[in-house]
């Protein structure tokens, strides 16, 4: 999912309604340009039932990858 350029909170409520309907053993990535964003749906998805949250700088952008 990219969201670089999309403000906080859309990109958090986006992630987490993609993550319910995921199933488990499934990645899922999400793109953001926006730290605090970043920040936020990585706190958030933590506090769900996955496996890992790895968050990764790229260039001007991080890589968050869900794995469930």
């Amino acid at each position: 999912m990219d969201f670089r350029g999309e403000p906080c909170p859309g990109p958090l409520i986006k992630t987490v309604k993609t993550l319910s309907n995921l199933g488990e053993n499934k990645e899922l990535v999400v793109l953001t340009d926006i730290e605090e964003c970043m920040k936020t749906i990585k706190e958030a998805v933590e506090l769900l039932d996955v496996t890992e949250v790895t968050v990764k700088r790229e260039n001007k952008h991080w890589r968050i990858v869900i794995k469930t």
